[in-house]
């Protein structure tokens, strides 16, 4: 029987014996294998170990022996293997975890030894409940992410029992119930800098885009080495335990979107945090007076602002647009606070769009500013036409740019409600702060989309900048998210190159642009960025990606393993390299 070009090959429940046939899997088509229920012994066949094609892999209650992390390879598109009752050794190799597709493992009745420090089975297709076994039998692991999947039920109380845990990711779920007050036992849960080369990951306590309800646990204000904490998205109630005002290695937090109400807790990371951080609790008001409102701006009034500005005399003027004239203020008083001020243009219909990044706002009938926090290095444009601020963006700064513009862009149109198209996304409205901090500015021509639509047109008005508008907008004024994803490409490749690169991008659909070698236009640190900027660059919208993803690309920037050395590659590589990084994430 030849079995080295079959696809379906079924052996189970018999009393075969001997070694499972050498040729499986010889011509590479084997795509389900089903030999449990025998007497098999020996170890896998040579062919099995590196058969792309398989699917499905079932060997259960056999006596078959072998090294499971070395007699076992990476199998693409396998989506469900059982070895358990066998006799398999070893440990849990990480490349089970890059056999994107799988959904179920089962290794039980082996002699697997070791442990398993790191369980990361994020954006895959789990279902189904997360098991209360789980805080059992994995006490040594210290990484948890399961995120970006289709979880559902409620966090089991047994992941109190995982004390090791230091990083704990289950955030795009669709889990539901309330937080069980026994993770206030995890208490390492800490910033991973510290831990092995996970030297740019900052999620640490992420429950996000979930269904989750109930009031936030005071236990969590226990954790006090925890430096981030997300539970936003989510349909939470009540207040904010003052307890979390313990959490005093917090750096970054994030609640919104929920049904939150009451005071912030008092302490002066939350009096510095980012009014974004609470906004949007459906109707229910969480007092954010000290977040909008720094402490240099109390008591401002109209006549201290007209007297700063002499009046709003152009000698304060730093730029001016459609919307208005943009002032360089100094506020009278002794914090001396230097801010950025707005002053509208007689304009009709509703201004509040404006306010989500403000520090205040004045508004009458014969005057309407907006306070904004002044950008010390101003625009992205700006510095990369500086050759000397230029060179204080080396490679880290510009992919953190980067990711912070994609975040921001992933805002508007994931977690506004409508969402929001900026249509002008360009390096001169991308503004920095002294600590080269990214904030995207200027939404003059910005519109919310029509939730009946999935497009919005200006009524025949082009908005948006040359050399940074979609290809599509040739043709149509149609305004889609995809829109913006493509200028958000060109910025991201701008900010890498140094330059506008309008040649390069011209050349991209070309064969002869795809030849060029990656090092003649990127440096060799920003694999990830360059491929996440390409992939926006895609001639046809549908093919870009959506900027919930790119952020996400960004977040986590492990480069997948190269076809060729670095100086040999061109940008036909990264293109597909990017396509096969999307495929399987």
């Amino acid at each position: 029987m030849d079995f080295a070009a079959m696809a379906v090959v079924g052996l189970q429940k018999n009393r075969f014996s001997g070694e499972l046939p050498a040729a499986l899997c010889r011509a590479g088509a084997l795509e389900h294998l089903n030999a449990a229920g025998n007497l098999f012994t020996g170890g896998v066949p040579d062919g099995l170990r590196n058969c792309s094609s398989l699917g499905r892999l079932i060997l259960r209650e056999n006596q078959l022996v072998g090294n499971l992390s070395e007699d076992f390879g990476v199998y693409p598109v396998l989506e469900y293997a059982d070895l358990s009752s066998n006799r398999f050794f070893g440990e849990l190799s990480e490349k089970w975890g890059r056999c994107t597709n799988l959904t179920m493992l089962q290794i039980s009745g082996n002699n697997i030894s070791g442990e398993i420090p790191v369980l990361d089975l994020s954006w895959n297709q789990l279902r189904g409940e997360i098991p209360e076994e789980l805080g059992g039998g994995l006490i040594s692991l210290f990484e948890l992410r399961v995120n970006g999947n289709e979880l559902s039920g409620e966090v089991p109380s047994s992941i109190g029992r995982l004390t090791e845990l230091e990083i704990l990711d289950l955030s795009g779920n669709q889990l539901r119930g309330q937080i069980p007050v026994e993770i206030g036992n995890l208490a390492k849960l800490r910033n991973p800098t510290q831990i092995g080369k996970l030297l740019d990951l900052q999620i640490l306590l992420d429950l996000s885009k979930n269904a989750i309800a109930g009031e936030i646990p005071p236990e969590l204000g226990k954790l006090v080495m925890l430096e981030a904490l997300n539970l936003s998205c989510n349909r939470l109630t009540g207040a904010i335990p003052a307890s979390l005002r313990n959490m005093i290695s917090l750096s970054s937090i994030n609640l919104s979107h929920n049904f939150l109400e009451g005071p912030l807790p008092e302490s002066d990371f939350f009096r510095r945090a980012p009014a974004a951080a609470f906004t949007d609790n459906r109707g229910r008001k969480v007092v954010l007076l000290s977040i909008f409102l720094p402490s240099q701006l109390s008591g401002i009034t109209l006549h201290d602002v007209a007297a700063a500005t002499a009046g709003f005399d152009d000698k304060f003027c730093i730029g001016s647009g459609g919307w208005g004239s943009v002032y360089k203020v100094q506020l009278p008083g002794g914090g001396g606070a230097t801010v950025a001020i707005k002053k509208l243009h007689a304009v009709d219909g509703d201004e509040s769009s404006f306010k989500n990044e403000l520090y205040g706002f004045y508004f009458s009938r014969r005057c309407k500013f907006l306070v904004y926090e002044y950008m010390t290095n101003g625009s992205v444009a700006a510095v990369l036409r500086r050759d000397e601020a230029a060179a204080e963006l080396d490679w880290a700064k510009r992919v953190r740019i980067i990711s912070e513009v994609a975040s921001a862009v992933a805002y508007m149109h994931h977690d506004c409600l409508p969402p929001l198209l900026h249509r002008d996304i360009t390096s001169a409205n991308i503004l920095l702060d002294e600590e080269f901090k990214a904030c995207v500015s200027d939404f003059g021509t910005a519109r919310f989309l029509n939730p009946e639509q999935s497009t919005w047109s200006a009524a025949g008005a082009l908005a948006g900048t040359l050399g940074y508008l979609a290809p599509e907008l040739a043709y149509t004024v149609k305004a889609t998210t995809a829109s913006d994803v493509y200028s958000f490409g060109v910025v991201a490749l701008e900010i890498l190159a140094g330059r506008h690169a309008g040649e390069l991008i011209g050349e991209l659909p070309s064969p002869e642009g795809k030849e060029q070698l990656l090092v003649e236009v990127l440096d060799c640190a920003v694999l990830v960025a360059a491929a996440v900027a390409l992939s926006c660059l895609r001639v046809e919208p549908a093919r870009r990606p959506t900027m919930d993803s790119v952020s996400m690309r960004l977040s986590d920037p492990r480069p997948p393993p190269l076809p060729a050395p670095l100086r040999s590659i061109r940008l036909r590589d990264l293109v597909v390299l990017d396509e096969a990084a999307a495929v399987s994430g």
